[in-house]
Order: C-alpha cells, then structure tokens, then sequence
C-alpha cells in the first residue's frame, strides 16, 4: 500500500509539473530584448536553490538586470509536493515582479516552512 500510494504521488507530482508548464507562462524578469538570457531550473525546497537565490540571482538583478542586459527566467523543477505547493503560490499573483519578490521571501524563510516528513 505504501508504495501504491509514493507512484502515486510521484505520478500527480508529475502531471503537475508539465500542466503548469503548458498552462502558465515562463516566470520571467527583464528586459524581452536582452541578448542574454539565464534559465534556471529550481525547486523552492533545495537549500542550494536557495542560496543561488540568494546570493547570485540578487546580485544579478542589481548589476545586470535592472539595466537591461539580462533577462532572467525562473523555471519549476520541484523535487517535492511542498515545492510544487510553493510554485503554485508565487504562480497565483499576476505581476511577474511580485512573483519574483515572492521568490525571495520563500527562499529566504525557506528552512521554516520547507522542513518536516510531509
């Protein structure tokens, strides 16, 4: 039964996933005519995308994207049904800017919210 019930969710998990891949827009910041653009794959529960987050792509914003040159995009890769929880909250705003600031705020309390076996 145990294991009836992990296919199963790991089979909703990815129905998830690629629904609001089709049904959503790339959650994206900066200019649509910067000649570089960064696509990074993430999940809301990984302490290493939360530290890229937190160090790097807040560094890229204040040098790079804020001036045009870079645009960002942010694509859901969630590793967990609290991950993907958390992608279909920042995905329920319609600004992508407070999505991003939403981005921020769930990584920065990540160890928080993102701990237990459930």
């Amino acid at each position: 039964m145990k294991e009836m019930n992990k296919f199963f969710y790991k089979v909703l998990l990815i129905f998830f996933v690629f629904s609001a891949q089709t049904e959503s827009k790339v959650l994206s910041i900066g200019s649509a005519e910067a000649k570089v653009t960064i696509k990074v794959f993430s999940s809301l529960t990984c302490p290493h995308c939360a530290s890229f987050h937190s160090n790097i792509y807040e560094k890229l914003k204040d040098e790079y994207i804020s001036k045009g040159l870079v645009k960002f995009e942010h694509h859901a890769f969630p590793l967990d049904l609290a991950a993907l929880n958390a992608e279909v909250l920042v995905r329920c705003h319609d600004n992508n800017e407070k999505k991003f600031e939403l981005l921020t705020e769930i990584y920065n309390k990540q160890t928080t919210w993102a701990v237990g076996s459930d």
